[in-house]
């Protein structure tokens, strides 16, 4: 079957959801587990007891901040929970009733529930890139560069 020439530049964009699914596979032991969920505005959406967040004192409706530069002189992450590992201390500043004070939360290594969740969001994520480079293989035309492409983007979207 003879391909059109345009396929070659699509191909290369497998290369780098790759990338971030190596990246994901190889960091997944060290994502910190702190029970809490975050809205994109920094509140607490929920805590989960017995969690670190919930060891803390953390509540819903918290609003989380990252201090404003780390002893390196850093500036803050967006995300105050973006840096969070296990069994590293992680300060953050908590607003409740228009007072901030900062909190420690001493995140832990993810409970069986969360690994496991994390390991099937990689798995699907996989199956995406291999579904849609191989349709992308077999035949090319515009649907099929439209599935390789969502394929594509879902894997990199799915990855934790």
């Amino acid at each position: 079957m003879d391909r059109p020439g345009a396929g070659f530049q699509l191909r290369w964009l497998m290369l780098p959801a790759s990338w971030v699914l190596l990246v994901c596979a190889l960091s997944l032991p060290r994502h910190g587990y702190t029970g809490l969920q975050i809205r994109p505005d920094g509140r607490v959406e929920s805590v989960e007891s017995g969690s670190p967040g919930a060891l803390a004192g953390l509540e819903p409706g918290d609003r989380l901040s990252a201090p404003e530069d780390d002893r390196a002189g850093r500036a803050a992450p967006a995300d105050p929970l973006e840096s969070a590992a296990p069994g590293v201390p992680l300060v953050v500043m908590r607003e409740r009733g228009g007072a901030t004070v900062p909190v420690w939360i001493a995140p832990s290594a993810p409970p069986d529930g969360e690994r496991r969740y994390g390991a099937m969001l990689f798995a699907v994520a996989t199956a995406f890139m291999l579904l849609g480079g191989w349709v992308w293989s077999e035949r090319r035309d515009r649907l099929t560069r439209t599935f390789y492409l969502l394929c594509l983007a879902f894997s990199v979207m799915l990855a934790p």
